[in-house]
């Protein structure tokens, strides 16, 4: 089987990551590994044999067939850009760009170029979350009703370069665009940033995905790390932990109580819960072998990108409501 051959460009912590798991899939080959920094060449080096490069336009000539931009997000829009025009397929890392203009755009040159445009939200990739997708779109807790998506702690910034909603929050705006397989738009706002710093530190986001309310909670500032997300549906209630990549479900339709009030304990009981089984798995690796896959077979569609370029939209329109109303 011929190799897919790919380029990571921006060799920081998420970048080097890329650079680990693709090392390690047998039908890649790293033509390039690329970042201005001499340091942080140095460290890709010392644990991975592959080639590296100072300058990122190395790979707009090369062989590579698509290429993995980890560089900071100020970076996504023109470098994706271009890497799209010379005909490469394309891994941005989140969000897709800065603006919601620059995203449409690249979502148009991917569209122009015959290009395959995939955007970094990993946590779709999360297998607690495939398997609550498979559940949903079964049906196994009727229609959505609420999501409720916690995202908080740890280790705030001493000088954010962005606020918690494009970090953070935008992680869940796409998980309940995946989820639901609707546009959201937005309800309701609130965020403030602590002392000291010009960016938001906490917030609460209200989102509406047709019927479906959503309730999105990211901070940095919690002493202690909790990725959660709840759906509850009709006829039963889904509770994930990101990290823990679990999934308990209690199923249940809503009773009507009838009788004397000194009754109803009696016959109040909660569902059991049911543990899911979910085989655990490393999200980016899941990532990266998906986007090796679509590449490979011609899947050259941009509806995962659409979706990326609507979760940024949703949080730019968040964050600028909260800055509007000061």
């Amino acid at each position: 089987m011929e190799r897919v051959r790919i380029g990571v460009l921006g060799l920081g912590s998420m970048g080097r990551q890329h650079v680990r798991v693709l090392s390690e899939l047998p039908d890649v080959e790293i033509v390039a590994a690329v970042d201005a920094q001499a340091e942080a060449r140095q460290r890709v080096e010392q644990h991975a044999a592959v080639p590296t490069a100072a300058d990122w336009r190395v790979l707009l000539e090369s062989n590579a067939d698509a290429v993995v931009n980890a560089l900071p997000t100020p970076d996504h829009y023109a470098v994706t850009l271009a890497l799209l025009e010379a005909g490469k397929h394309v891994l941005v890392e989140k969000p897709i760009a800065t603006t919601p203009a620059e995203a449409e755009e690249l979502v148009v040159a991917a569209e122009r170029h015959g290009r395959l445009l995939a955007v970094g939200h990993v946590e779709r990739f999360n297998p607690a979350i495939v398997r609550l997708h498979e559940l949903i779109v079964a049906g196994r807790l009727g229609e959505p009703v609420t999501v409720a998506a916690r995202r908080v702690g740890i280790a705030r910034p001493v000088a954010p370069a962005t606020d918690v909603i494009i970090d953070l929050a935008i992680h869940d705006i796409d998980v309940c665009g995946f989820l639901l397989r609707t546009q959201g738009r937005l309800a309701f706002a609130a965020a403030h940033a602590l002392k000291g710093n010009r960016m938001e530190d906490h917030a609460d986001l209200v989102l509406r995905y047709g019927d479906t309310v959503a309730i999105v909670q990211a901070n940095w500032i919690t002493p202690v790390k909790i990725r959660r997300l709840t759906v509850t549906g009709t006829e039963g209630l889904a509770d994930v932990d990101y990290l823990e990549q679990s999934l308990r479900v209690f199923r249940g339709a809503p009773e009507v109580f009838q009788g004397p009030l000194w009754d109803f304990f009696a016959v109040a009981r909660e569902s059991e819960p049911e543990d899911v089984h979910v085989e655990r798995g490393e999200p980016l690796r899941a990532e990266l072998e998906w986007f090796v896959r679509r590449v490979r077979n011609g899947e050259l569609d941009v509806v995962q990108a659409r979706q990326a370029a609507r979760a940024l939209a949703l949080a730019v329109e968040a964050r600028d409501t909260i800055r509007g109303t000061r």
